[in-house]
């Protein structure tokens, strides 16, 4: 039960990451409908969800195994380095520049170090553990992986989400859109985010 609750801080803090990624402040919600004040808050700053689920990746480290004891699950279900990794990158966010919806600035807080030093904190323990995680030594590997020839011994690869269908109703386009799509219909206009590799890119990677 403690590895389900770790994973569940860890994919929350996973899609609350994306929202503000795509969005900037966003509604936060830490606590259960039942108990909210109101169904419908407004846009929270997004340096307090960034606190929020910055602690929560600190939590939920604890809770989960590395990727060699977490089982037949390997990367398909988020590991202690899946989380470090993920925790970093959310600290990187929290100390960098952001586009501020007040100020309509790019800008820093004044304590961005201290979220640097959590990245490089996560990263040097992952690196301290290259049994767990360390970078391919065939970089293209990297990609050949994601089709199901495993050539990722040093599993450089830390999280992987299953996503198979035989059409456009039942797959994921992960990885093909990069961004968010507008149909035609919208108010903001038409927009895409599809990507096409060139054909050398493409023979490439299928030798």
């Amino acid at each position: 039960m403690k590895r389900y609750y770790g994973e569940a801080l860890a994919l929350r803090a996973q899609f609350y990451f994306e929202l503000i990624r795509n969005w900037g402040d966003v509604p936060q919600r830490f606590v259960p409908a039942a108990f909210a004040e109101t169904l419908f808050p407004a846009n929270a700053d997004r340096d307090k969800t960034y606190d929020q689920i910055i602690a929560d990746l600190k939590t939920a480290a604890d809770l989960v195994p590395w990727r060699s004891a977490a089982g037949d699950y390997g990367s398909f279900r988020f590991t202690k380095g899946a989380i470090k990794g993920l925790r970093a990158r959310i600290a990187l966010f929290r100390g960098g520049y952001s586009l501020r919806s007040n100020t309509h600035q790019m800008e820093r807080r004044a304590d961005y170090l201290t979220y640097y030093k959590i990245a490089m904190d996560e990263c040097k323990e992952i690196m301290d553990n290259r049994a767990q995680h360390s970078l391919n030594p065939v970089y293209e590997n990297v990609f050949k992986t994601l089709h199901s020839t495993r050539m990722d011994d040093a599993h450089e690869l830390m999280l992987e989400v299953a996503a198979y269908g035989s059409n456009a109703s039942t797959d994921s386009k992960l990885g093909y859109y990069n961004g968010i799509r507008f149909a035609a219909a919208s108010t903001y206009g038409t927009g895409g985010g599809g990507m096409n590799a060139i054909p050398t890119y493409f023979y490439e990677l299928i030798q």
